[in-house]
């Protein structure tokens, strides 16, 4: 009995160290804090944060300040990037490309602060900070950001500046950076007042689409001639993400089937047969327009099984 008593007080003190020493602080541990005193008096994590640029740690540090600290107390740190070069605006485009929840923990367990309205307060005073010292002015700042295809942060420096759109999507056009242009285009809230405009300017890359939520919306919508448009100038990928037979049929119940170019019926008929709706497509490409389909498309397998 007292050997056992004896091994299990020493399997509960090993427990203990066991637990203690993994709680202590090392050179690869994350910002894990659950109060902004227990953030700010660790400067060498901090520090540490930005000598290893990790974009989680920074952008944890400045959007804990900004919901639970007072103003002044990130102007410590703003020195960091710039010592560890650490680019403000990919920090800024990754923090709002995250919407995020707070979710409750403990300090040992990993969590995110933010959320959208937050990201944006915090790249303010990056802008403020950081960025308008260094006495860039704001085109220059548009476009690095484009160089840099930091397509949120372009959609954040925008917003109250509607003038810039256009020049910024053909200069990104002019520049070949093609997901800065589709991200433009497919944004689903944003720049809506510039999207015939922007695919009347756009010579595909020749990119297929793998994700067609924009097309649905604009379904919903009834913005038919956005829709035409996209169906003009771009093909669907093979694994697009997409349940066909609900969106074949909200394209042939809008009837944009009938208005895409002469050119691009050969295409969808093909698609339509693909994806087992001929039917579909003899109804939409073949009877309605009257369009003369290549024999050679008829004898495919894929069209003999379904005639």
């Amino acid at each position: 009995m007292w050997i056992v008593t004896r091994l299990v007080l020493f399997c509960v003190f090993t427990l203990n160290i066991i637990l203690c020493t993994n709680t202590q602080y090392t050179p690869d541990s994350k910002l894990l804090y659950s109060t902004l005193e227990t953030l700010l008096s660790d400067r060498e994590m901090v520090e540490y944060a930005f000598k290893r640029k990790s974009s989680a740690d920074i952008i944890r540090l400045f959007e804990s300040i900004i919901k639970y600290g007072k103003s002044g107390h990130e102007t410590e740190y703003y020195d960091y990037f710039n010592k560890y070069n650490v680019d403000p605006l990919d920090i800024c485009n990754e923090a709002l490309s995250k919407s995020r929840k707070i979710i409750p923990t403990d300090p040992f367990v990993d969590y995110e602060f933010g959320d959208l309205e937050t990201s944006k307060v915090m790249c303010d005073n990056f802008f403020q900070h950081v960025i308008s010292p260094k006495g860039l002015g704001f085109e220059e700042v548009l476009i690095d950001a484009i160089e840099k295809q930091l397509i949120y942060v372009l959609k954040y420096l925008l917003r109250d500046a509607k003038y810039y759109v256009m020049n910024i999507y053909n200069y990104a056009l002019t520049a070949g950076k093609r997901s800065v242009v589709e991200a433009m285009i497919f944004d689903v809230n944003g720049y809506n007042d510039y999207k015939i405009e922007m695919i009347n300017n756009f010579k595909p890359f020749g990119t297929p689409l793998k994700d067609v939520e924009f097309l649905m919306e604009a379904l919903k919508k009834n913005i038919f001639e956005l829709v035409v448009k996209i169906m003009n100038k771009w093909d669907l990928a093979a694994d697009c993400k997409i349940n066909h037979t609900d969106f074949f049929a909200r394209l042939a119940s809008s009837g944009v089937f009938s208005s895409v170019d002469k050119s691009r019926v050969v295409y969808w008929f093909d698609v339509l047969a693909t994806h087992q709706n001929m039917h579909l497509a003899l109804k939409e490409l073949f009877i309605k327009r009257k369009e003369a389909i290549p024999v050679v498309k008829l004898g495919e397998p894929k069209i003999l099984s379904q005639i």
